[in-house]
């Protein structure tokens, strides 16, 4: 379907007035997940309805409390020529187009040092003859990570074998917590937002951001990934919402879908942890990631991984820090670029042996109860 989309001011106010009588994101998830827990990689994304502040997040409890557009003003709008742009999600009036502010206004950040690439292996594309790039086609169409050495830090992002799985084993990791910054939006918002790369304009314009080359290229890269073809046998799934992931992940997992994510207790100065007792399989089949990617709102691509298994274990840094880790083991890595960092710093061919890293926080690691 199609959508037209009226000018901003006008479209924002129908949307938040349906979003109101809707069903909230995470009464959805209860409702169509009844036995899993929402894990806290969810709870901590902005919501519309909360404010962010400096020591936590406002909650507004009650619908009768939700005023229109301007909430975060604590004034009311008495007529759609009163109607801001979606900068009213940080409280910030724009008075000119100088004004505006670039995409990282919106919580989606430049990268402005290597240390703020995202982990090579989680940058994931197609199986294909990649621009600039050539790539074995695999067999199953699986997705693989993004081979680019050059942005590989094996300190914040190590591979290891799968013997290492086991107590008293040391790793050398940094681990950085990774922030929930981007809006998560109701499906009802989500949907009336275009999300295509033929829509770049109009997603700017409702967006009401400047159409900069960086912030363009942010976007685009998204949407491309999202929009590239599957391969047979890949399923996956690009989720502008809360409720989107879930219907996809019921559908392929069903309603007894669990769901796990890397949880750090602390931001920690370690660079050496231990892995501790209490190692376990968590599944070796039909599991699913969903990795949040880089975008104004929340946006999670969710693939289907096999040859696969996940682990949970436990790890404790020098200073005490514990690591509630999820450890993922690619079994077959015969498709993989030789010049993958992974292999790299492991020192093997592809399809030799498993390769195992650890999911960053904020990924979301499903399988089947």
């Amino acid at each position: 379907m199609e959508f037209h989309f009226l000018p901003l001011l006008f479209s924002l106010n129908v949307i938040l007035m349906t979003a109101q009588a809707a069903l909230p994101p995470e009464l959805y998830w209860e409702r169509m997940l009844p036995n899993t827990p929402i894990p806290n990689a969810i709870r901590d994304i902005p919501k519309l309805g909360t404010k962010d502040s400096l020591h936590g997040v406002e909650k507004i409890h009650s619908e009768d409390n939700i005023p229109p557009l301007s909430f975060y003003k604590g004034k009311k709008i008495n007529s759609e020529d009163e109607i801001p742009p979606l900068s009213f999600y940080k409280g910030n009036t724009i008075h000119s187009e100088e004004e505006i502010p670039p995409l990282s206004f919106y919580k989606v950040k430049k990268i402005q040092s290597k240390d703020e690439i995202p982990p090579l292996s989680f940058r994931y594309v197609e199986k294909t003859q990649a621009e600039g790039e050539k790539r074995r086609l695999s067999q199953e169409g699986q997705m693989i990570p993004v081979a680019n050495h050059q942005h590989y830090n094996p300190k914040t992002n190590p591979a290891f074998f799968e013997e290492q799985l086991k107590p008293d084993t040391e790793l050398d990791i940094i681990f950085k917590k990774r922030k929930s910054e981007s809006l998560l939006l109701p499906r009802q918002i989500a949907e009336r937002i275009p999300f295509a790369s033929e829509k770049i304009k109009e997603i700017f314009e409702m967006l009401y951001m400047k159409p900069e080359v960086e912030n363009v290229k942010i976007i685009r890269e998204t949407i491309s990934l999202c929009e590239a073809p599957s391969i047979t046998g890949v399923e996956k799934n690009c989720a502008t919402s809360l409720e989107s992931m879930v219907d996809f992940i019921t559908s392929k997992l069903g309603k007894n879908a669990q769901v796990i994510s890397t949880e750090a207790e602390k931001e920690s100065k370690s660079e050496k942890f231990i892995v501790k007792d209490g190692v376990k399989m968590l599944a070796e089949e039909n599991i699913i990631v969903c990795h949040p990617m880089n975008y104004p709102y929340v946006v999670f691509y969710c693939h289907k991984i096999s040859n696969t298994t996940a682990r949970f274990m436990p790890l404790e840094g020098e200073d005490g820090t514990r690591i509630k880790a999820v450890a993922v083991c690619h079994k077959d890595t015969s498709e993989w670029d030789p010049n993958h960092g992974f292999l790299q710093a492991l020192q093997v061919k592809p399809g030799t042996v498993p390769v195992c890293h650890i999911l960053p926080e904020r990924d979301l690691l499903w399988f089947a109860k």
